[in-house]
């Protein structure tokens, strides 16, 4: 970590790096936590460098990310923002992070008392429908990439769980806020998952998915596990976080 500090400069290039930013964001943090609190061996003012060296180079490219891409990729800039705050003691940037969340989520997920139509997306002109990838019966649970692949909706789940997960260790209550809606999506696609004939009003009866994947990144949801979850996921996951 300390050779990329010292390297690595520009940030992330051409269409995807919003996105690049983002995964890697959410990943170095979750290393340097370990290694900064459970080990002597990183002086500490090295371990401050990575962190201004992560918010030089990665938050530029997140920022950039605009309102209107795939919800995963919100959903990855969220957890990304978030690792990096509290990493680096920035309360504004957490507290943007957490307020990106709950505002979110509830238009990447629909459930029924949002309307008859999912919450729009703050700013993005984009029509819901399209966002959607053309679906336009809902039910509780059903995400705004589900009929695009299930794979990529995996990512935008996981990476809310996650940040929800680090909120609970911090002292935050999204979990609670938004538990109901986080439920509900883990129980509609782990049960689409599972059956062999897709319904005909969902994605005009096709889902795309690599079940290996998909599944390994549902199992991110904490806690007790939902009854839709066991038979995919073997065991009830448990979202990444970080050890403070």
């Amino acid at each position: 970590m300390d050779a990329w500090a010292t390297t690595l400069t520009g940030g992330h290039a051409n269409s995807n790096a919003p996105l690049q930013a983002s995964w890697t964001a959410q990943l170095w943090t979750r290393a340097a936590e370990l290694i900064r609190h459970t080990s002597t061996a990183w002086p500490e003012a090295d371990a401050r460098r990575f962190g201004e060296w992560l918010i030089a180079q990665y938050l530029p490219d997140i920022d950039r990310m605009g309102p209107c891409p795939g919800g995963n990729w919100h959903a990855s800039g969220v957890e990304a923002r978030m690792n990096m705050a509290i990493y680096t003691d920035r309360r504004d940037l957490y507290n943007s992070a957490v307020e990106d969340w709950s505002t979110r989520l509830p238009t990447y997920v629909y459930m029924p008392v949002d309307g008859a139509s999912p919450l729009p997306r703050p700013i993005c002109a984009t029509p819901i429908e399209t966002l959607w990838f053309g679906q336009t019966v809902m039910a509780a649970g059903l995400a705004e990439e589900t009929c695009r692949d299930l794979e990529h909706t995996a990512y935008g789940l996981a990476a809310y769980l996650n940040a929800a997960e680090t909120n609970r260790l911090q002292g935050g209550s999204l979990y609670q806020a938004q538990g109901e809606r986080l439920v509900a999506a883990m129980e509609f696609h782990t049960d689409m998952l599972a059956r062999p004939v897709v319904p005909a009003w969902l994605c005009k009866g096709k889902l795309v998915s690599d079940a290996r994947h998909a599944g390994d990144r549902l199992r991110a949801l904490r806690g007790p596990p939902a009854p839709g979850t066991p038979a995919h996921c073997g065991v009830a996951g448990w979202a990444s976080s970080q050890p403070r």
